[in-house]
């Protein structure tokens, strides 16, 4: 199959706040070959729908302020709920 755009949004710096897109987020894209993307024991989906729900707010808080959720990692995708389609390896 020939290599498609993986689009990503990435946590890139801690929010003080009211999140900044652009500043707090990063999008990014990459081609990937879904035959042949490393899925290390998970699954490929398709995004369809991708909520940026405020309680998102307490995880982007920094590690040291104590909240109900564990803290978003700087450099990783944004944790989020979405709606996808899967990919899986046949």
């Amino acid at each position: 199959m020939s290599p498609v755009t993986n689009a990503r949004v990435l946590f890139a710096e801690y929010a003080d706040g009211f999140m900044k897109p652009g500043v707090t987020t990063k999008y990014v894209e990459e081609e990937i070959d879904l035959d042949t993307v490393p899925l290390n024991g998970g699954i490929l989906l398709q995004t369809l729908a991708l909520s940026s729900d405020p309680y998102l707010r307490d995880r982007m808080r920094r590690p040291e302020i104590i909240g109900f959720a564990p803290t978003m990692q700087i450099g990783q995708p944004y944790v989020h709920c979405q709606s996808g389609k899967n990919h899986m390896h046949q």
